[in-house]
């Protein structure tokens, strides 16, 4: 080879080298730049959370308990699940868990509509909720369509624990959860249960699902809640009356917000919805709210924009504005 032409493929080699190394760096550096972004992303997001979290933690401890709200003097928090304004590209969802079914302490007349409408079959419904609850007593007695330590043997399942649900996720332990559960996330049925609370229902907080399980019809429910959400209805009534074509059923309910609360975050910055359990705390060590249940779950986007808002951190409601004439305190942080 000639000498000119060995330097011309020495020097084609030398760059053919730096075009990789420029190209491996040009992707380092893009990955490092995509990692910081994300970082950034992700400490911007907790941030947000967490104060929205504190927010909405002082309102419900020094807030009085009304109809679908906590009636604070830093203002109103709705708890109907209503989305609510946080800032440009972020808002809130709270909802009181008396308004939907507590697991723990289920109402079998109510439970057998949603798990109905859950997917379980007719002839299935028994048995879920003879096994939901031998999962959940102490005693080692089998209900007629239960389950207790021998069935799950047999089907070489975890036993029973014989203690209230810890979380939603442990449901699908309990026999014959596992055959809906397809059916179950499909619809979003989590959405309407709840192992945490007190166990009594609020209408006055309930989504249209369980409101129709509660005797509305579908027309009516949808209806009523979206009347709700514009500020226009009335609260149900919760007392057992016979005219009252909204609760066929005479079930009773309370008519206040109980002292938990869930909070789903949506924020434009992240495709996953932050979410977590508020409970107020008069009897446990942990401070005067508990967290509970902290998830990151996908979720539907709103659809539409929030008619409401979270009240910022330096509102003070004014001294003319006055509770609802039916909201009597309940919860132990009230300043009234």
């Amino acid at each position: 080879m000639k000498p000119r032409g060995f330097a011309l493929a020495v020097v084609l080699w030398v760059l053919a080298g730096l075009a990789v190394v420029a190209a491996t760096v040009a992707s380092l550096t893009h990955d490092s730049a995509k990692s910081i972004q994300q970082l950034r992303q992700r400490v911007t997001t907790e941030r947000a959370v967490i104060d929205t979290r504190a927010r909405i933690a002082l309102l419900m401890t020094t807030g009085t308990p009304t109809t679908h709200s906590y009636f604070s003097p830093g203002g109103v928090v709705f708890a109907d699940n209503r989305p609510l304004s946080v800032n440009e590209g972020h808002a809130v969802e709270v909802q009181d868990l008396s308004g939907l079914i507590n697991l723990t302490k289920p109402e079998h007349q109510r439970l057998t509509q949603v798990l109905m409408a859950c997917g379980a079959k007719e002839d299935q419904v028994a048995s879920l909720i003879d096994a939901l609850e031998d999962y959940q007593d102490v005693d080692h007695n089998k209900r007629l369509n239960g389950a207790e330590a021998q069935e799950y043997r047999d089907a070489k399942a975890p036993p029973p624990r014989n203690n209230p649900l810890m979380s939603g996720d442990e449901l699908w332990r309990v026999m014959g959860f596992g055959s809906i559960k397809t059916s179950w996330e499909k619809a979003r049925c989590g959405d309407l249960v709840t192992v945490h609370g007190e166990g009594v229902f609020n209408r006055n907080t309930a989504p249209a699902e369980l409101l129709v399980a509660d005797g509305m019809d579908l027309a009516t429910a949808r209806a009523y809640v979206q009347s709700r959400r514009d500020g226009l209805a009335d609260p149900l009534s919760q007392e057992r009356k016979s005219s009252d074509r909204s609760n066929v059923f005479a079930w009773e309910g309370t008519s206040f917000v109980g002292p938990v609360a869930r909070v789903r975050h949506h924020l434009q910055s992240v495709e996953w919805c932050p979410s977590y359990v508020l409970e107020l705390n008069t009897t446990q060590a942990g401070g005067p709210v508990l967290v509970k249940e902290s998830l990151a779950e996908t979720c539907e986007p709103l659809k539409s924009k929030p008619l409401h808002s979270l009240p910022p951190p330096a509102f003070v409601r004014k001294d003319d504005d006055s509770t609802s004439p039916d909201a009597t305190p309940r919860l132990p942080f009230s300043l009234r």
